[in-house]
């Protein structure tokens, strides 16, 4: 998993998405396949790769937990809650406005 900053599409003009990851973490590459497969526009940070985005994590959230997105400042664990917000958000977006 590299760390990117706006990969994909322009989807979710409306959060700014951050994805803490590890490289080893094999529910952190579901998180990422999904991603990849919707084409959400998500910075990602490997906690591995870049000791300060583990310090960043542990002061967003109070612990050290990947994947880890963060929607507007806010954390979400859990690689099937996360997975299930992103879906719920891309059929939000492709709803006709009323």
């Amino acid at each position: 998993m590299a760390s990117a900053s706006g990969r994909g599409s322009p989807h979710h003009p409306t959060h700014r998405l951050i994805l803490y990851t590890r490289e080893d973490c094999p529910y952190c590459a579901k998180v990422v396949r999904y991603i990849d497969r919707i084409g959400a526009a998500v910075e990602y940070r490997d906690i591995g790769q870049e000791p300060r985005y583990r310090q960043e994590l542990k002061q967003i959230g109070g612990k050290v937990q990947v994947p880890c997105l963060v929607i507007d400042g806010q954390p979400m664990y859990e690689s099937d809650d996360i997975v299930r917000w992103l879906s719920n958000e891309r059929a939000r977006e492709a709803r006709p406005a009323t």
